[in-house]
This record gives C-alpha cells, structure tokens and sequence, in this order.
C-alpha cells in the first residue's frame, strides 16, 4: 500500500516539474540559437565593414556601399548596408550594419515570437594604430632594446613584449607602454619617480610608464603600385664574369646589369656632379650602379634579382623597389624621395647620411617584407647580431648620422641600428628593434605618418 502512495506521489512530482524543466530546455535551444546568429552575423558585417573599406581606398565608384553582398555571402539570412560613415567623431571610416530575425523554436508554447538580432562594425583605412608611436616593436618573444645610450624619443613607445632602456641618459616625451615590463636594465621604470622615471636616475620620462599594457597587433600594409609608370623594360644580360649571355634562351641564373660612371648604359648621361641616370625602368635580373656619385632621376623596379649601388653618394628622385631580392646602398651620402621596399629580400643601406635630409624634404619610407608564402616569421635577432634571413624582410641602416623623414617598416623582420646619431622624423614599426649605436632621435611626426604610401584596413568598432 506505501509503494503505491509513493508512485503516485513521484508521478504528481513529475507533473508539477515537467513543464518547467520543458521551459528550461526550449529556453537553452532559444538562447543558443540567438547567440549562434548573432556571431555569424557579427562575422558578417566585420567582413563587410573591412571590404568596404579596402574598395574605398582602392577607388571603387561604387564603395563602400557594392560590399553589401558581403554580408549575405558570410549569413544568407542577413539583411544589411555598408556606407560612409555618417559619425562626425569617426570620419574617413565604414560603417556596415546588418540584422536577422531568429525563429522562436519550442519558447514559441509560451508566447514568444522571432526575435531580431543586429550587428554593426566600424572600419577604418589608414597606416593602422602601431603608426601612432615614434617606436613600435610587434614581437611577442623579443623584447624592444633602446640601449645605446643618450637616446630621445619625442613621441610615445610601444612593445608587444618588454622595453629595455638599459643605455643611459635617455629622454622620453611620451609614454611608455609594453605589455610586459619596461626596464632601465634590471630596474622596472617607473612615473612615480616623476621626471626621473627610475630609481638609479639614469632617464627621464615625461609621460606615463604602463607595463601590462593592451596587445596591439601588427599593421598588415597593402603596398602601394610597386611598378613605375611609362617604364622601360631591362634585362640583365651580363654574367658575373662579363660574358654576355643570350637572355632569350636562359643562361647564368647569376644575372646582372652592370652600369659604371665610365661605361654608363642606357638612359645614362654624365652630369656635372657624376653619372645621371633618366626614366623610370624595370630590370629583370640583378642592377648594380658602382664608381661615381649617381643621380637617379626616376624610378627603378628590379624583378627577380637586388638592386646595388656601391662607391659615390647617390640620389634618387623616385622610388626603388625589388621582387625577389635585396636593395643595397652602401658608401656616401645617399638620399632617396621617394620609397626604398624590398619583398623577399632585404633593405641595407651602409655610410652616413642616409636618405633624405631638411625639414621640407619629402618623405621617405623604408619597407622590407618576406618572401610570398614565407608565413612572416622574419629572422629572430640574437644580441649583438647582424640580421641574416635568405627570407628577406630585415631593415639595416649603418653609418650613423642618418637624418630621415620618413617611416622605416618591417612587419616581420629586424630593424637594425647600430650606427648612432641617428634622427628618424616620422615612425619605426618593426617586428624586432635594436638601436645600439647610441644618441640617436626617433622624433613622430604626425606629417610624416599622413604620407605613409601604405594604406591598412583595420576594425575600430
């Protein structure tokens, strides 16, 4: 008789609670159903937002508003716009909106109708927010060494490790920001020393020190147009031991084109102060300018092979690029308006007076990226090294007294200064920086960062 009152009173239990542990289930499936939309949705319309911005800056007639498709492409059940954003606060970026309704599933037995869920996304065209720092060093495992000695820095400084500031009698305008620590060797900088930001005196900082600071990631920069316009074509038809090869059927893989102040080449004239070289080229194979102080009135772009100028000082009003190779500039004083960039291979420029000079002087960037397909892993700098990596992607800059206006860039690679004396108006953003050489000046320059020729298409919102 008890077992019988006892299953009827488990069954009038399961009555009473069935119905909430049914409310319980069909509120889960709802939720999960809302939250799933609403992060493909949100997807969506960060993809959107992003093209839209990348179209804009490349000129499309119809951007940002043709990146619509974009969002039913990532959520065919979206509905959404891309255009200009109409926020005075934010000018210059995309806005992409879009929404969905989501069925009710089961919570429709208790009254609920579909629910509507929104995303929205803000992008943004520009060099991207490493550029806001005189020094932006974007490894995660290396730490960003300031260490030469007397160096000022009249901007602000960031690291995606820590910051070394082991050289002395150092000058900071700015602020201080690593997402680890920042050191004046083993001693942890700190604004609570005021001025003086360590406790052995040996800088000072007039911003504020922030160690732990947010991760910012590294800007991937969309190079600009790399060949020149209304450009001749030139092959490198000269082997290292002179013997002219015939390019039509192959020959030595070692292929140069050799230009000298005495036997010049074409588009060479001799000028009152050495060699000028006129046009924009394009030179398959290896270029090699020696003996004499060149003028390059043009662009150059070598395909396949690096790019030298060895002896003299040389100037160069335009740009030099390389595909596949290294740009290398050694002795003299050597001024470029226009920019230096290298892919799959390195930029090295050795002698003083490197680049350009004057507070007027046209701007100037230095990029140095890995070989396609490579993965942008760069070359790891051990102390004291030289940046080696048959990659490419490294910056070297020697000599010392190099006065630039301009951006030096390596995403995924070194940047390298050992000469000192260095005064770099503009920005450097490096995957690795060491500056060991001692007084130099990394001065940011808002100008400077406005003339950067790359364009990055990051979210802000």
């Amino acid at each position: 008789m008890k077992s019988r009152v006892r299953r009827g009173q488990s069954l009038i239990l399961v009555v009473l609670v069935l119905p909430a542990l049914i409310a319980m289930a069909a509120a889960s499936l709802t939720v999960g159903a809302v939250y799933f939309a609403h992060t493909r949705l949100q997807n969506a319309v960060d993809a959107a937002a992003l093209a839209g911005g990348q179209a804009l800056s490349a000129g499309d007639p119809l951007a940002p508003g043709d990146q619509a498709t974009v969002i039913q492409m990532n959520d065919p059940k979206a509905h959404g716009t891309v255009q200009v954003n109409p926020n005075p606060k934010q000018p210059g970026t995309v806005v992409a909106v879009a929404s969905q309704t989501v069925p009710p599933f089961f919570a429709a037995l208790f009254g609920y109708k579909d629910f509507t869920v929104t995303a929205r996304a803000v992008a943004a065209t520009g060099p991207g927010p490493a550029f806001d720092y005189a020094i932006f060093s974007g490894s995660q495992q290396t730490q960003l060494a300031i260490t030469g000695g007397g160096d000022t820095v009249q901007g602000s400084v960031h690291a995606n490790n820590s910051i070394d500031l082991s050289g002395g009698n150092y000058r900071v305008t700015g602020d201080l920001n690593a997402v680890g620590g920042v050191y004046d060797g083993q001693t942890p900088v700190s604004a609570s020393h005021g001025n003086t930001c360590s406790a052995s005196g040996a800088g000072h900082c007039y911003g504020s020190v922030t160690p732990n600071a947010p991760y910012i990631p590294m800007p991937n920069w969309q190079n600009p147009p790399m060949t020149p316009s209304n450009a001749s074509t030139l092959f490198a038809n000269r082997s290292d031991n002179g013997e002219y090869l015939d390019v039509e059927t192959g020959g030595d893989v070692d292929q140069e084109l050799h230009y000298t102040s005495s036997s010049g080449g074409t588009g060479v004239t001799q000028g009152s102060h050495g060699p000028v070289l006129t046009g924009n080229y394009i030179v398959h194979g290896n270029f090699i300018l020696s003996g004499g102080n060149w003028t390059v009135n043009g662009s150059i772009e070598v395909i396949g092979g690096s790019f030298l100028c060895t002896g003299g000082n040389l100037l160069v009003n335009g740009n030099l690029t390389a595909s596949g190779g290294s740009i290398v500039i050694t002795g003299g004083n050597n001024t470029v308006n226009g920019y230096v960039i290298a892919e799959g291979g390195n930029v090295v420029m050795h002698g003083g007076g490197s680049t350009n000079a004057g507070a007027q002087s046209p701007t100037t960037t230095i990029a140095a990226f890995p070989a396609p397909g490579v993965g942008g892993k760069g070359s790891n700098p051990a102390s004291g090294s030289t940046p080696s990596n048959p990659s490419g992607g490294n910056i070297v800059v020697t000599g010392g007294g190099n006065p630039l206006y301009g951006i030096i860039y390596a995403p995924s690679g070194q940047i390298y200064l050992p000469g000192g004396n260095d005064v770099i108006h503009g920005s450097v953003v490096g995957r690795w920086i060491r500056a060991p050489g001692g007084s130099d000046q990394f001065i940011w320059s808002q100008r400077v960062v406005d003339s950067f020729p790359g364009s990055h298409t990051y979210l802000i919102q």
